[in-house]
């Protein structure tokens, strides 16, 4: 299998086999706030695509096993950014809305920004949080 072949299939895992499975193991009962999502999530996911890059940059010029190794390399730390990122967003979308289903809607290509910035924008529903749905006087 040549390079290229090596960068499709790890693309393929970058961009969906780690984020399905992300979402489908957060199990927990933990919620992230819209500003630990927008401190951490975020960082995390623009990371894993400069890593991603880089290595893929450095591997170009090198020979066959000294690139396969960067690429593995820098697909590693790539994917354990995208797991972060995804159960983040997974923990974000149970706090925002109460329910984990937005979060699957991150992997279709251009309604996952929509919903990217939406999770960015909408208030905790958490009722310790002082949410929408809280007795409690927000303020």
């Amino acid at each position: 299998m040549d390079l290229s072949g090596v960068t499709y299939l790890i693309l393929f895992a970058l961009i969906v086999a780690i984020p399905l499975i992300a979402i489908a193991t957060e199990d927990t009962d933990a919620r992230m706030s819209r500003g630990d999502f927008i401190r951490r999530a975020l960082p995390a996911w623009f990371a894993a695509i400069l890593v991603e890059r880089g290595a893929r940059h450095v591997a170009r010029g090198l020979e066959l096993e000294p690139a396969l190794a960067t690429m593995l390399v820098g697909s590693l730390i790539a994917g354990c950014l995208v797991h972060y990122f995804y159960r983040a967003v997974a923990r974000r979308s149970l706090d925002a809305t109460g329910r984990k289903k937005m979060a699957d809607l991150v992997l279709i290509p251009l309604i996952g920004l929509f919903v990217l910035v939406g999770l960015c924008l909408l208030p905790s529903d958490n009722p310790r949080a002082g949410g929408p749905s809280s007795p409690l006087p927000a303020g």
